[in-house]
């Protein structure tokens, strides 16, 4: 039985279909809600990665522009 690390229950690992593996380490959740909630700051940091690269690279061209 493996441990639900969002709700605290315990969960056939072979039975549930909510399964998340990050940095080699396997997670096994109850319910698409406890999986959700485990995968939403991972989402979340990759969304803001992504606009920060955008947000840097549109300061560079608007530096670069200003300087001719």
């Amino acid at each position: 039985m493996a441990h639900d690390i969002i709700c605290g229950m315990y969960v056939d690992e072979n039975a549930t279909p909510f399964k998340a593996e990050q940095e080699g380490v396997k997670y096994y959740f109850c319910s698409k809600n406890c999986l959700e909630d485990f995968l939403q700051p991972q989402q979340e940091l990759s969304k803001l990665m992504l606009v920060s690269i955008f947000s840097i690279s549109l300061g560079i061209t608007t530096a670069v522009f200003e300087s001719i």
